[in-house]
């Protein structure tokens, strides 16, 4: 098993605001001579006032603005500047353009430019401190007003993590590729790398086997930056071991976090550390080192513990369960996957809780608990189908063969391994292929089926290394200091 899903990603790098503009912009530009102002509807103002609620007042608070010089606007006596027509549209809830006359577009590209840029104060502390949803609000809010390309790429990128990390996949794709689109148009090649690195996020949890292609370039072009960014570097080496892990990518995960760790010497945060041991820690079950696996999965969870981060909590519950039940301590795996399985359900939280099923499906399998086990697995694939989940899809089929394998019911299992091969060759997962391959040739083995337990093993080999298999193939030795 994969063991968990990425969710609680690191925050991405903070970025530079113009600060907060308190005053009013003034109506003097730089080579002389007053600005026009732009030329709106006055009535709209006025009656986007009166709809809201507001009394002048209301509106001018704060923004740096005088009641007369909105009553002014209201009156068609004078054109406001950019800020102040901001200040109604954002008290008012309506776009910049509903104010508008026609053919003020490049008058409006005009004042933008001599403009600060949104505050992105609130917006950046709130996805600091994991406060989504308010993260959410103030980047929709923020994104009705940033009509400037620049800043609404930066904004758009603040937005697709705090989607991606509450695992709301789809809307922080399309956010995340028109902001690269900026970026690349304008060389700013830090800003290109922050967007594939959160595409690479977004695609880990769709499992979407492109990530790693994803984030290995991310890799590639942070390195070529000047000076290196470290803590970047850390993100993306962090992000390389999970997509690793979830593609059953052993040796590859642990160089990653090896890399991670070694780069990011005194700049790992806590979250980040934890999420590395969480995933050490599958990487080490699969390669059969359950004390290590065990010691890493332990801190994992004491670090979330420490987080107050429930989710992560359930993840790394979930991987300790897993080392568990291969150590035969099976009530103490119980115990483990079923806090897992609570924690996500309370926190309604649905993607990466098959995974939960699926571990608490093979509790039972070596309970003997046959029936159990068949409706933990069944439920788990019905749930990655509904949330596009195909890689799981293909482990819940596995997961249901070894059953119906240990029921002896060979024609059952041989159906179920021959779906998740199916799966695994069309996402061209080849390491888990070599997995399914593997476990389908041990029972046909049991079976006393030799000959087709034998081609399961050479298509097992083949997965990932096609030229050995080829050798086994033929039949032909393979000669010592032989090159190509």
């Amino acid at each position: 098993m994969a063991g968990g899903v990425d969710v609680a990603l690191p925050a991405v790098k903070p970025m530079c605001s113009t600060g907060r503009a308190t005053k009013l912009i003034s109506t003097v530009p730089a080579g002389g001579g007053r600005r026009r102002g732009l030329l709106v509807n006055p009535e709209r103002v006025r009656r986007a006032r009166l709809d809201a609620g507001f009394s002048l007042a209301d509106v001018v608070a704060g923004a740096g603005i005088t009641r007369s010089a909105l009553h002014q606007v209201e009156a068609g006596k004078t054109r406001p500047s950019l800020h102040t027509l901001r200040a109604v549209a954002e008290k008012t809830g309506k776009t910049l353009d509903y104010f508008l006359e026609p053919g003020q577009e490049e008058l409006l590209r005009e004042e933008e430019s001599r403009a600060p840029g949104p505050d992105l104060q609130i917006l950046e502390m709130a996805i600091a401190q994991e406060r989504f949803d308010v993260a959410k609000t103030e980047a929709n809010r923020l994104l009705k007003f940033a009509t400037q390309a620049s800043w609404r790429a930066r904004v758009s990128l603040l937005l697709a993590e705090s989607y991606i990390r509450t695992a709301e996949v789809e809307p922080a794709l399309s956010l995340l590729a028109d902001a690269s689109k900026v970026f690349t148009d304008a060389n700013d090649s830090w800003m290109v790398v922050e967007c594939l690195d959160w595409q690479a996020a977004a695609e880990h949890l769709l499992e979407d086997p492109a990530a790693l292609a994803t984030a290995s370039r991310a890799l590639r072009l942070a390195k070529s930056l000047s000076p290196v960014p470290d803590r970047t570097l850390v993100r993306i080496y962090g992000r390389i071991g999970s997509i690793c892990v979830s593609q059953h990518k052993w040796r590859e995960a642990i160089e990653a976090y090896e890399h991670a760790i070694r780069t990011g010497a005194g700049l790992l945060d806590m979250s980040r550390l934890a999420k590395m041991h969480n995933d050490l820690s599958i990487a080490y079950r699969r390669l059969g080192q359950l004390t290590n696996a065990e010691r890493h999965a332990r801190k994992s969870i004491a670090i979330h513990e420490l987080l107050e981060d429930r989710l992560s909590i359930g993840r790394a519950e979930t991987n300790l369960g897993l080392v568990l039940i291969r150590q035969r301590e099976l009530d103490a795996a119980a115990s483990h996957l079923r806090r897992a399985l609570d924690l996500f359900v309370e926190a309604g939280q649905t993607r990466g809780r098959a995974h939960i099923l699926l571990a608490q499906a093979e509790m039972f399998r070596e309970r003997k608990d046959f029936d159990s086990g068949r409706i933990a697995a069944e439920e788990a694939a019905e749930l990655a189908r509904e949330l596009g989940e195909r890689a799981t899809v293909a482990e819940s089929s596995q997961v249901l063969a070894t059953i119906s394998a240990a029921e002896h019911d060979y024609e059952s299992a041989g159906r179920m391994f021959d779906d998740s091969i199916a799966i695994l060759q069309e996402l061209d997962l080849r390491d888990r292929l070599t997995t399914v391959h593997a476990a389908y040739a041990s029972m046909l083995e049991a079976k006393g089926d030799t000959v087709a337990a034998l081609k399961h093993w050479r298509l097992a080999v083949s997965a990932t290394h096609p030229e050995a298999a080829a050798i086994i193939l033929s039949g032909t030795p393979l000669v010592r200091g032989e090159t190509a």
